[in-house]
């Protein structure tokens, strides 16, 4: 049953932490500044579902990834970079994914972060696959392969069998 109050409840509640969240970071600087961004990027990444939000996330997720290149925190920038991707797959904006993939690819590989890479490698696929892109899913799912030879990474044989 819907309860309508509730809905309000709800989004008014998401409003505050989101003002309360914004706050934080305009005032704050260090950890506590990432810590805040990375509870609003979470609270944005979840309720994102359509065009509008997926934008506000977008524009969010982009300020967070400045700030976690300024504090050099190459580790964080990856999991935002990441992030970004999958939302994009889930709400369907699969150019927006496939964009994206490669400068993420590359930077996930220069930080060492081959777990990642397969989660991206997965969702390339899936994306291709959403779009009726078989061949080029099969392609992506080439690269993956080719990658994982190339730098003999344990879990790599295990992730392409399973995709």
């Amino acid at each position: 049953m819907f309860v309508p109050c509730l809905a309000a409840a709800q989004n008014a509640t998401f409003e505050q932490q989101k003002d309360s969240l914004l706050k934080v970071i305009n005032n704050t600087e260090g950890e506590a500044k990432m810590t805040a961004y990375s509870a609003l990027h979470s609270l944005l990444f979840y309720r994102a579902t359509d065009r509008e939000s997926y934008d506000e996330y977008a524009a969010l997720s982009e300020e967070y990834q400045k700030e976690a290149e300024q504090q050099n925190n190459p580790k964080q920038q990856g999991q935002i970079m990441v992030a970004d991707i999958i939302l994009a797959v889930r709400c369907g904006e699969y150019d927006d994914a496939r964009k994206r993939a490669p400068e993420t690819l590359t930077f996930l590989q220069s930080i060492g972060n081959m777990e990642s890479i397969y989660v991206v490698y997965k969702q390339l696929i899936l994306s291709r696959c959403r779009a009726g892109e078989y061949e080029q899913a099969l392609s992506e799912l080439k690269q993956m392969y080719e990658l994982t030879k190339t730098i003999k990474d344990a879990e790599g044989p295990f992730y392409f069998n399973y995709y």
